[in-house]
């Protein structure tokens, strides 16, 4: 089924564009099943060994969904034995999504760069077991296929909270501390390290003249030019070009992803503040963090999956809107009940 809303086609990123941009995926273990894990933790409990559902010539149906009807021999019982309401869930999520949204050429690519890092990195046999743990059992095929799905979800979150953004993301932002971080960096090539008398790892840089240079020309333009001009003329990071802009993140996410050096720097960060200068085993960093824009925080993968998982109950929500404009009908009586029992919760938060 062709999707709602007309598709901007853009050019296939290459391998680097694609690492840069797909940090935080590529952080996160598969392990961690970015939506089942998080959309279906309420349902891991319920663990039923038959199936409620219509029966069509002797095939039992667990829902219809734009004219096609989901078998539960599809779902492999002998998972859903062991995995109950949370499968049917799963395979409810992502046959919504593959209904609503096309699968695009840039999702193909995305998804095919995500499932070779993988696979370079983790291993086909691990991946496989990770696979079938959440329902795919197509083999290492089925990575790509997990991947595509993901970027669909997202899709639909950035689509839900770009359309109530006043209602969810100020409160969330102001509450979580989340900041926009920028940053300039001087490389310098002879940092040593050493540990204080509390244990602490400690970074002396031992410039060369020429870093010690750069180091102060960027300290003097800083004083008369704005901090992402000074970031695009003399940073040695990759986001020289956007400023030294390097996303939404809060303390402890920042604590966790960057070393210790440059996460203690944002967090001793209010907004509109700038760093003195830190000095880490790259060089030399000063760092910015301002607030959040609408336009950053709603680019942000990142933000858009911390937002919604700070709304426990409103993905059931997010995800039946989209149920309804294509079509569907729930005959399993349990997995029906676990998903009004989200959308019940999620009007409660609201």
């Amino acid at each position: 089924m062709s999707t709602k809303k007309e598709e901007t086609k853009k050019k296939e990123e290459t391998n680097d564009s694609f690492l840069k941009k797909y940090w935080f995926v590529l952080l996160v273990s598969i392990l961690l099943v970015v939506f089942i894990g998080m959309y279906a933790k309420n349902y891991v409990d319920s663990l039923p060994v038959t199936v409620d559902s219509k029966n069509v010539d002797g095939k039992d149906v667990i829902y219809d969904l734009d004219g096609d009807s989901y078998y539960a021999d599809d779902l492999y019982e002998d998972l859903y034995a062991t995995s109950g309401v949370s499968m049917e869930y799963n395979a409810f999520m992502a046959a919504v999504l593959n209904a609503y949204y096309e699968t695009t050429s840039e999702m193909q690519t995305v998804a095919s760069n995500m499932a070779n890092y993988y696979i370079q990195t983790q291993g086909e046999s691990t991946l496989v077991s990770s696979l079938q743990s959440m329902g795919y059992y197509n083999g290492i095929s089925d990575l790509t296929t997990y991947y595509i799905t993901y970027q669909k979800n997202l899709k639909m979150l950035r689509e839900y909270y770009t359309e109530h953004y006043e209602e969810y993301a100020p409160s969330y932002i102001e509450e979580n501390n989340q900041k926009a971080i920028y940053h300039i960096l001087v490389k310098v090539a002879d940092v040593t390290e050493s540990t204080d008398e509390s244990g602490n790892t400690v970074h002396t840089a031992n410039p060369t003249d020429d870093e010690k240079a750069k180091l102060n020309a960027v300290l003097e333009a800083l004083k008369t030019q704005d901090f992402e001009e000074v970031a695009k003329q003399y940073s040695d990071d990759g986001t020289a070009s956007e400023g030294g802009y390097l996303g939404v993140l809060n303390d402890d996410t920042a604590a966790s992803t960057y070393v210790a050096e440059f996460a203690d720097g944002v967090a001793a960060l209010n907004y509109d503040e700038t760093s003195e200068v830190i000095t880490s085993t790259y060089g030399y960093h000063i760092i910015m963090v301002k607030m959040p824009t609408k336009e950053q925080a709603l680019a942000d993968d990142t933000f858009i999956q911390n937002l919604n998982n700070n709304y426990t109950n409103m993905y059931s929500t997010i995800l039946m809107e989209k149920a309804d404009e294509v079509g569907y009908e729930i005959y399993d009586e349990k997995l029906k009940s676990q998903i009004q029992t989200e959308l019940d919760a999620a009007k409660e938060e609201e």
